[in-house]
């Protein structure tokens, strides 16, 4: 038994000494099985500097594998430094990108063992030469470096479903209606301030919204603002061609359609660049034209037949657009830049579909050339930009009309259209903005002074309209009021304005920034007093600055709109006159007439009307989550008086008495007692939420209140002005935006733009004139302005881009000598997205819409690059 025993211990002792070899040598296979994974696996490290040595934080680095097409990106630190995981032994491309500087592409060659930290030199741009002092680039904690600025360069605009060349949708999806005013956006190109953005995708290198929410150079508040930065040439020619088609044999049928017309769309774009003399200038042109066989979707209701009255409309459209810049670098801290575009639109049909029937339709035309002329110089430490900018523009829609036009309100409008204006415009702006920089101070300052001289001829409705309560009364033949147009329809003047503001930004701490300016507007008009705004901002990141807090606060001032100046000056009673005949005679209004004019309508400013004045303040938290992505949280309060409102001078004390003045009807000023109120809690996610995934995600809860839907609007109810309070038309509660591309693998690329929605509000009125002001747009007793709502926004637009190599990856790692094919499918999903509720108790169509945004539509596209 005891030599058994020992037996078994000894055979315990050598098992468990073999299951310790077998653990030991479990470790080092481990061990060594990582080891040689590592050494399968290298990574690519390295260092971004410029040509002083200084380091580039923010750099946008992009690995690029020559065989599969697959990329994968990262951003440099503080320090310039970058390093990319986790590479497979291959043939790479190295594509370095920042702003101010030339694009960099260095060919890698990645092993098993690891590659030696590489240094990447980066030439000032041809363009930005002259603007880079010192290393005051990209910290987290500049005013103009918020987590929430999104910014689009071209090739990341390319990859997106972008309906023609227009990416003002896209923008304008990111941003908040509060704060854009009754001009709406601000559009500032190349530094310069429009309302439109009138440039093809192929002009424009980057684009970027809500930079520094609070300097004082710009009129508008961040998220009320689009900044672009135009497209230029470099040291070496290139060129592009592209053709982009739909046909309506792909696209579904709009809701309100019976039948899916024939539609065709065509858009041919090229560009081509290079250099001009040795490397002191460049050159860029670009050239779009755009042929759309469109149509309009009539759904509306009339005397005939019992159902509702359905059409398709061609509603055909040719817009073209050309654009050219030269940039010439005489030495290295002298640059000249020259631009010029032009603009040309005509289309037909314009104003029909949804209640408006076919007779409705007018053709429009629009042609319009930009000239800038540009001077950017440096002066240690001061940089100087000099813009001088000149604009003609051309718009016409309609023509004169003799015949009468028929409102059933609610139910169609028919007859003949009434729109004939025609503008012409002469705009020219001189700018000057400095940069100075001392010690911990970043110190601008400059101004611009405006000069615009303009144009009218407003002949519209000089046939004549009638306006019935609802089918039932037009039956009877039985009108509510007849308005006509009569007098001289045409009027010139000039407008100046001009601003100046200065700002400075203070790195207090590594950690700490304050910035505060003042900015003042002033325009030439009677009674325009002093805008003066305050604005300030402070940043702040402690510790390693992955978290960064923001606040700020500052006033916003609007402008009175050429449209008050215009309408304020043709009917004023004199030159032009509305006349409204209540009840009148029908068909023939002027069967009964004596010789006695009835009563016109007047329009006035009144004459100490105030600049509208918005505070915005807010207070958010970003937070670094990994490499190349942020998320922000932010509230933002918005709050304004001497908002622009009408009210009626001329209103009786009661419902049918009599007005003060009886020669007239109603008297619409334009003032300034108006109010609004918004409060907005924003949750945004920008960079790469995946290593397949680089966009935005941005949500937003809202809610917006005002006074007014517009800037003639008069109160339903002019003793109760207090009912006018309500919901801001744009307002909706909830908003989600993605905006971002997908690598899919196998080298296709998924751009995708998705957008959902709360509904928006609508007015409920009764159809009748209940007070006999001569408006149809009295309420029910206790109803106030928008409490009506429509139906949601959900689509989805997707474009699958795939490279083709006409030759080996490795001999055009720049994209040159490749073609590109993109399939586009606008509201890919097919989501009947409705609009235009109608809120008339009179109408057939009371709480329903009669009209739809476009159902789902699919475009291919082709693309040469050399």
């Amino acid at each position: 038994m005891a030599t058994l025993h020992h037996e078994h211990r000894a055979l315990s002792r050598s098992l468990l000494s073999v299951s310790r070899s077998l653990v030991v040598l479990g470790i080092l296979v481990c061990l060594c099985s990582t080891g040689l994974e590592a050494q399968g696996r290298a990574g690519v490290r390295g260092t971004v500097v410029d040509e002083t040595g200084l380091a580039i934080p923010r750099a946008d680095v992009t690995l690029i594998d020559l065989a599969g097409g697959t990329t994968t990106r990262t951003k440099t630190d503080g320090s310039g430094r970058f390093a990319l995981e986790d590479v497979r032994p291959g043939e790479y491309l190295l594509h370095v990108t920042a702003a101010g500087f030339q694009d960099v592409d260095l060919p890698v060659t990645a092993g098993r063992d690891a590659l030696k930290p590489l240094t990447v030199m980066m030439r000032v741009g041809l363009e930005e030469e002259v603007t880079v002092v010192g290393s005051r680039r990209d910290s987290p904690v500049r005013a103009d470096q918020n987590a929430d600025a999104i910014t689009f360069n071209r090739d990341f605009l390319a990859q997106l479903p972008v309906d023609g060349n227009d990416v003002l949708p896209l923008l304008s999806s990111l941003l908040a209606p509060s704060a854009a005013g009754v001009d709406g956006l601000s559009i500032i190109i190349d530094g310069v301030e429009g309302s439109t953005l009138d440039l093809s995708a192929a002009a424009i290198r980057h684009v970027t919204v809500n930079r520094n929410p609070y300097s004082s150079e710009f009129r508008r508040p961040g998220k009320a603002r689009v900044e672009v930065v135009t497209e230029h040439g470099s040291r070496k020619f290139h060129g592009s061609g592209a053709f982009s088609g739909r046909a309506s044999l792909f696209d579904a049928r709009n809701p309100f359609a019976q039948t899916k017309p024939p539609e065709n769309k065509g858009l041919l774009n090229g560009s081509f660049g290079g250099p001009l003399h040795r490397d002191r200038s460049t050159f860029f042109l670009t050239g779009s034209w755009l042929n759309h066989d469109e149509s309009a979707v009539v759904h509306a209701r009339t005397l005939a037949g019992a159902g509702p009255v359905v059409e398709n409309v061609a509603a055909p459209r040719e817009h073209a657009n050309w654009y050219g810049r030269v940039d010439a670098r005489p030495n290295r801290s002298h640059a000249l830049i020259g631009r010029y575009d032009f603009t040309g639109d005509t289309a037909r049909n314009r104003g029909v579909g949804g209640l408006h029937l076919t007779e409705q339709g007018y053709d429009t035309e629009e042609h319009k050339h930009t000239l800038q002329l540009g001077s950017h110089d440096l002066f240690a430490p001061v940089s100087n930009d000099v813009r001088i900018q000149a604009a003609w523009q051309h718009k016409r829609a309609g023509q004169p009309s003799d015949r009468p036009a028929m409102v059933v309100h609610g139910a169609f409008t028919g007859g003949a259209s009434q729109t004939y204006h025609v503008n012409d415009d002469t705009d020219v702006h001189v700018q000057d903005v400095a940069t100075y920089f001392h010690g911990p101070h970043t110190v601008r300052f400059g101004g611009e002074a405006r000069a615009k001289r303009v144009h009218v001829v407003d002949a519209s409705n000089f046939g004549g309209t009638f306006e019935f309560a609802g089918l039932n009364q037009l039956a009877r033949g039985t009108p509510i009021l007849f308005r006509i147009n009569r007098g001289t329809p045409d009027i010139d003047f000039s407008q100046h304005e001009a601003f100046g503001f200065v700002q400075d930004e203070v790195r207090v701490r590594s950690d700490l920034s304050v910035m505060a300016g003042v900015r003042e507007d002033w325009q030439a008009r009677p009674g325009a007093g002093a805008s003066l705004a305050p604005r300030a901002a402070v940043t702040w990141a402690p510790g390693v600055q992955k978290t960064v807090l923001r606040a700020g606060a500052g006033m916003f001032y609007d402008r009175l709109p050429d449209a008050a100046i215009v309408r304020a000056s043709l009917f004023d009673g004199q030159r032009l006159r509305e006349f409204v005949m209540i009840a009148p005679a029908f068909p023939d209004p002027f069967a009964s007439d004596q010789g006695v004019l009835p009563p016109s309508n007047v329009t006035r400013v009144e004459s100490d009307v105030h600049a509208p004045a918005l505070l915005q303040a807010s207070v958010g938290v970003e937070r670094a989550l990994w490499q190349n992505s942020r998320v922000v949280i932010e509230y933002q309060a918005l709050r304004g008086w001497h908002q622009f409102r009408a009210r009626n001078l001329n209103a009786p004390s009661d419902p049918f008495g009599p007005r003060p003045d009886p020669a007239l009807l109603n008297v619409a000023l334009v003032g300034s007692a108006g109010a609004m109120r918004s409060d907005a809690l924003a949750i945004s996610f920008n960079g790469q939420i995946t290593r397949q995934f680089l966009g935005v995600v941005h949500y937003t809860w809202s809610k917006a209140t005002d006074e007014s839907s517009g800037l003639f609007d008069l109160p339903a109810d002019p003793r109760n002005v207090a009912a006018e309070r309500g919901r801001a038309d744009h307002d909706r509660r909830h908003r989600v935006n993605v905006v971002g591309t997908w690598q899919a693998g196998h080298g296709l690329k998924v751009g995708v733009l998705a957008s959902l929605a709360t509904g928006s509000p609508f007015d409920i009125t009764t159809g009748f004139d209940d007070n006999g002001d001569g408006r149809v747009h009295d309420r029910p007793i206790g109803v106030t302005r928008n409490t009506g709502e429509g139906s949601g926004l959900a689509q989805m637009d997707l474009r699958v881009t795939k490279l083709l190599a006409l030759r080996p990856a490795s001999t055009h790692p720049d994209k040159h000598g490749m073609i590109e094919v993109a399939l586009d499918a606008f509201n890919a999903f097919n989501r009947s997205n409705f609009t235009n509720f109608i809120g008339i108790q009179t109408s057939p169509f009371f709480g329903d819409a009669t009209a739809a945004r476009a159902a789902r539509t699919v475009q291919a596209s082709v693309k040469y690059r050399f």
